[in-house]
């Protein structure tokens, strides 16, 4: 009955609660007074263009920018021509001001090294703070022996240009190619081209050969020699346009010491106007006379050749002669026995001495030829020369290291000579009583000769200094630019260089997040 009653009762309406539901909406609606939700296109296109700035500015993208050169080298001529003064100042001090005004107006992205070149070719390296400060602590100097135009074509290339900084003097001319910038102008020029010492050591005397010559107007003018080595000596000279004069000044060596040659205006010239100083001067420096103890070893009587040359050897130059005594002796003169400690800086003339091992002897050798060119032997005349007997040096292998043959027989060689950096030895394969070299008029020379070889670079008189200026450099005729009779050659300005481009990628960026802050606020 209960599940009768229930089945048989009429269901219960159902109760709408949307309408409920959507009046409470609008009552809360009408109390917040806000307007209806609806589509807003400004939002929108904010939200777009934050999109769109955000994608472009992920492919990084540029404005603007200017081709052109992205690195420049500068080659500024360092070579003693530069040094040249004239009513602006000297060439190098133009092209130092020039080189700092370029600086100054070359934009800093631009990376700029200096190159100085004269006999080789020195990068200065820093920043150009740095660089101009070491400009200023360097002096010309040298003879221009780098070939510019192979310089330049090496350096310049599609992203690099290349800024010539010269007076015009130097090996090949001035190059064609990349920006060019002259300095300096004409002026006459008197100069010392050569100087060669001739020396006659261990005689007293020597001799300079000296070469001045005129770049410009007809000029008188005194060569000065000075220096306690030799007395002053002085000689004047006129020059016609262009002229150059070769001069011989026989000197006394007394002591060692400096030699100065100096041009100065002759007596009574004070109108003498000289355009470059550096090639007016030449200073060599002369050794000392030595005055070494001279050692003889001999092995028998038969050797009073030997002992008459080492007298005359020791009377010419205040030595000292004892016997035997090598180990304390600066010079050694042998005669037979044997020598088997070849020690470096050993200054000997051996005749017949054997050295190391081997006595094999060959009998009654024949002289074929000397060396004429060796100055041991230049000028000598040993045709004459006749020996009885002699070691049998077949080859040089058997002989010390850095043997050069001074004489050869037909049995092998017959004498040599061994240089070392600081000293030289000789050595003949026969005693001397055993020929007749001693008779010869070539005697005396050969052993002068072979002492004063023995002490090498020691005993040479030398240039003190940089090398001397050929004519070219000396010839400021053709400075600035120019030769004689034509027009200078006219600079090349700096060539255009790249301006970078302006990246987008952050200003889009800044774009973006200001379309998201405005669009957060519409």
């Amino acid at each position: 009955l209960p599940v009768l009653y229930l089945l048989s009762r009429p269901p219960r309406p159902k109760r709408d609660h949307s309408t409920a539901y959507l009046g409470l909406w609008v009552q809360a609606r009408q109390r917040l007074r806000r307007r209806p939700l609806r589509f807003r296109w400004l939002r929108f296109v904010l939200l777009a263009l934050a999109f769109i700035a955000l994608v472009v500015a992920h492919s990084e993208p540029s404005l603007g920018g200017r081709p052109g050169a992205k690195n420049l080298v500068v080659l500024v001529d360092t070579s003693a021509s530069m040094a040249a003064r004239g009513s602006g100042g000297s060439a190098w001090d133009q092209a130092k001001r020039r080189l700092e005004q370029a600086l100054e107006e070359i934009p800093t992205d631009i990376d700029v090294r200096v190159g100085l070149y004269a006999d080789e070719v020195r990068i200065l390296r820093g920043d150009r703070a740095t660089i101009l400060e070491r400009l200023d602590q360097t002096e010309p100097a040298g003879a221009a022996g780098v070939d510019l135009l192979r310089l330049v074509r090496q350096v310049r290339d599609e992203t690099t240009a290349v800024w010539t900084l010269t007076d015009g003097l130097g090996v090949g001319g001035l190059p064609e190619e990349g920006s060019l910038t002259v300095v300096g102008a004409r002026s006459s020029n008197l100069a010392i081209t050569a100087c060669e010492v001739l020396d006659d050591w261990p005689l007293p005397s020597l001799r300079l050969r000296v070469t001045v010559q005129n770049f410009g107007p007809d000029r008188s003018l005194r060569l000065v020699v000075t220096g306690g080595v030799a007395g002053s000596l002085s000689q004047d000279l006129s020059l016609t346009a262009g002229a150059a004069r070769n001069l011989t000044l026989p000197l006394t060596r007394t002591r060692g010491g400096r030699l100065e040659l100096t041009l100065r205006p002759a007596v009574g010239d004070s109108a003498f106007k000289d355009g470059l100083g550096l090639d007016d001067k030449v200073v060599v420096e002369v050794p000392a006379p030595p005055s070494p103890t001279i050692a003889v070893r001999a092995e028998s009587d038969s050797s009073k050749a030997v002992w008459a040359a080492a007298r005359a050897l020791a009377g010419e130059f205040g030595g000292e002669l004892v016997e035997g005594a090598a180990d304390r002796a600066a010079f050694l003169i042998t005669d037979g026995g044997q020598l088997a400690d070849l020690r470096p800086g050993l200054r000997v003339l051996s005749f017949g001495t054997v050295l190391g091992g081997g006595t094999d002897r060959s009998i009654a050798p024949r002289l074929q030829d000397w060396d004429r060119v060796d100055p041991l032997t230049t000028g000598l005349d040993l045709s004459e020369l006749r020996i009885e007997s002699a070691l049998a040096w077949r080859d040089l292998e058997a002989l010390p290291a850095n043997s050069a043959t001074l004489l050869r027989g037909d049995s092998g060689v017959l004498g040599v000579v061994v240089d070392g950096p600081d000293s030289s030895s000789v050595h003949l394969a026969f005693r001397l009583g055993e020929s007749n070299l001693f008779k010869l008029a070539a005697f005396p020379q050969f052993v002068r000769r072979a002492f004063a070889r023995s002490f090498g670079a020691e005993a040479r008189p030398r240039l003190v200094g940089d090398p001397l200026l050929d004519a070219g450099e000396s010839d400021l005729s053709g400075a600035g630019g120019g030769v004689p009779g034509a027009a200078a050659q006219a600079d090349r300005p700096l060539p255009v260089f790249a301006t970078p481009a302006t990246r987008l990628a952050l200003v889009l960026l800044v774009l973006a997040l200001l379309f998201l802050a405005v669009r957060a606020y519409v």
